[in-house]
């Protein structure tokens, strides 16, 4: 198995008018609305949801505000499949899902008030919706596969899916892997090797059994921003082909030590280890010693 673990960005900037900061996948600003209408600025990540709040709650009444109408500009908003509008007493929300370059604006919650209600002022934000930096691909891995055996790429970048709503894909020589049912994907219709794509513990996984010589090329997993922008960590596959009478297996190791529970997948020719790596929670370990493991 091979892993690839890369760091994730985690920002979301939030710029209140006093001066507050805080981070998290869900963005939210809250306007605290009264005798003046002064800006406050939020600063988010396209493909994140981004919650704009308006507070009128020093007023006390709910029933003082019957409802909130919010403008992007001078042009009124409506709901949409990514615009919703909540309420929560007199805290009024503009939901924007997905945000995307072109939501950055000067955004405007007027208020409809009910009676004499004195002092009461629109409020404002300003969203600024940046394009996440794409990181820099690592080098390609290598991997060597046995005819007859199975292999394991993994990908540890599963978690900034759903904080960026990217979408990913496997590909093999630049072609994406379409497809198969069962969570199966098709290498090649003539060959009767299995390529099934998982999620395991926030970790995205291609699991290939049945290998055959014919399967090798450059592999690669594929996430992509929803401005079209994407990054890969890429895999180059090559099959060996054993001699016709030697016994390919693959075998699972674990030991315990000091450093806590460590797991072995290994591959043997006869009673031969040929290739073996150390995995710690799902991360490969370097330099680590040729398994004890006894073969028969």
């Amino acid at each position: 198995g091979i892993n690839a673990e890369w760091p994730l960005r985690r920002e979301a900037v939030v710029s209140t008018q006093s001066g507050h900061y805080g981070r998290g996948a869900l963005v939210m600003m809250v306007v605290l609305c009264g005798v003046t209408a002064n800006n406050s600025y939020l600063t988010t990540y396209e493909g994140r949801e981004a919650r704009l709040v308006c507070s009128w709650s020093a007023l006390g009444d709910r029933d003082l505000i019957s409802g909130v109408q919010w403008f992007k500009g001078a042009k009124r908003l409506r709901s949409t499949n990514r615009i919703k509008f909540e309420r929560s007493g007199l805290n009024f929300t503009l939901v924007i899902k997905e945000a995307r370059a072109g939501d950055s604006a000067r955004y405007r919650c007027a208020p409809k008030t009910v009676g004499k209600v004195d002092r009461v002022q629109d409020g404002a934000v300003v969203l600024t919706v940046r394009e996440p930096q794409v990181p820099k691909p690592p080098a390609t891995r290598n991997v060597s596969l046995y005819s007859g055996s199975y292999g394991v790429l993994r990908c540890n970048f599963s978690a900034a899916v759903q904080a960026y709503n990217l979408r990913m894909f496997w590909s093999r020589n630049g072609n994406r892997l379409q497809p198969a049912g069962d969570g199966m994907l098709k290498v090649n219709n003539k060959y009767n090797t299995r390529l099934k794509a998982f999620n395991e513990d926030g970790v995205d996984v291609l699991n290939i059994t049945r290998v055959q010589s014919g399967i090798d090329g450059k592999y690669a997993c594929v996430y992509k921003y929803p401005s079209g922008k994407s990054f890969s960590m890429n895999f180059n596959v090559s099959v060996i082909v054993p001699k016709t009478r030697d016994l390919v297996r693959n075998l699972t190791w674990s030991e315990t030590n000091s450093q806590g529970s460590l797991l072995c997948n290994l591959t043997a020719i006869n009673r031969e280890i040929v290739k073996f790596h150390w995995e710690k929670d799902g991360k490969e370990l370097k330099k680590k010693k040729v398994p004890t493991a006894t073969l028969r």
